[in-house]
């Protein structure tokens, strides 16, 4: 029903009441009109306020973003299609044993590519939780960082084998300014975002927080640095130099964050805290559990490595 109709149907119905309520009008409509007019008056009373509370919470849902923000999964956007794809092709290879060889071979390379994504979800879902444990107050710090006009930018991180890595590197972030807004970051992800490729390592925690010392200088300065970072690194054929120039700030803190990482780390460790389980290892468990869904791989932060 749209706007235009209720006004006129408001109008005329204003105009029905005050004639019934002259006098030459009383006595000639029965109670049964005034009953019908009662409950089409409260019908549209509630129709309108649950326009308006339907305008609320799409207001709400456009400017959420803007009031929070987190380090996010970054394969969380293809997770529950990724899932939900295993699970009818797990029932089509147990049910129709009429697959030709061929379309067998295939059914089973794309299931191993749907365990993959799945695999490297649940990892870095659990190497975040990990951070999160390690050094938590540069992990809230991280959590809510704002951009220069005080903007929440999202984080979104993943763990990746070496062979799918975008660049030769064992960690990398991804900055980019939005076009009509250079103090805003954006990345694939989407606007008011950054995003963050770790090497599937032994020392990844570590590797992060130097990653998120980037971004800790970037984010808020991402108009200056994308001009500094194009005029310094333009020509410049290693990737290795990249962002650690002697005049790079970005560079700087990300050395900072490595430090403060550290000392968090280790007053973790002397409150009794357990080592992490080695990424490896906490891979081939999840790996073996998404194969068979019938339990969910149960928590293994603790190990019983030596430190």
């Amino acid at each position: 029903m749209t706007r235009e109709f209720l006004r006129q149907f408001t109008f005329n119905h204003c105009l029905i009441t005050l004639r019934l309520s002259s006098t030459n009008y009383i006595n000639t409509v029965s109670e049964d009109v005034f009953c019908l007019f009662r409950k089409l008056r409260i019908e549209i009373h509630l129709m309108m306020i649950a326009m308006k509370t339907f305008y609320l919470v799409v207001v709400c849902i456009l400017f959420v973003h803007h009031l929070f923000a987190k380090i996010k999964n970054g394969y969380e956007a293809r997770l529950e299609d990724s899932r939900a794809s295993l699970q009818a092709l797990n029932l089509l290879s147990l049910e129709d044993k009429r697959i030709s060889p061929l379309a067998r071979l295939q059914l089973k390379t794309k299931m191993a590519s749907l365990i993959d994504y799945i695999s490297f979800y649940e990892l870095t879902e659990e190497f975040i939780r990990q951070f999160k444990i390690l050094a938590p107050v540069m992990f809230t710090e991280l959590d809510n960082i704002k951009d220069k006009r005080g903007r929440y930018t999202d984080i979104y991180l993943r763990l990746v084998p070496v062979e799918k890595s975008r660049i030769p590197l064992s960690a990398a972030s991804f900055f980019q300014t939005m076009k009509d807004d250079e103090d805003a970051n954006v990345s694939h992800y989407g606007p008011f975002s950054v995003s963050v490729d770790i090497i599937i390592v032994q020392n990844a925690l570590f590797l992060l927080s130097h990653e998120l010392g980037h971004i800790k200088y970037i984010v808020p300065n991402i108009a200056e640095y994308s001009k500094f970072y194009n005029w310094r690194y333009s020509r410049s054929k290693s990737h290795d130099s990249m962002g650690h120039s002697p005049n790079d700030l970005s560079g700087k803190e990300s050395h900072i964050f490595e430090r403060r990482f550290l000392e968090e780390q280790k007053t973790y460790f002397e409150h009794g805290g357990k080592k992490p389980m080695s990424l490896f290892p906490l891979l081939a468990q999840i790996r073996k559990n998404t194969k068979n869904r019938e339990s969910d791989y149960p928590l293994l932060f603790a190990s019983n490595d030596t430190r």
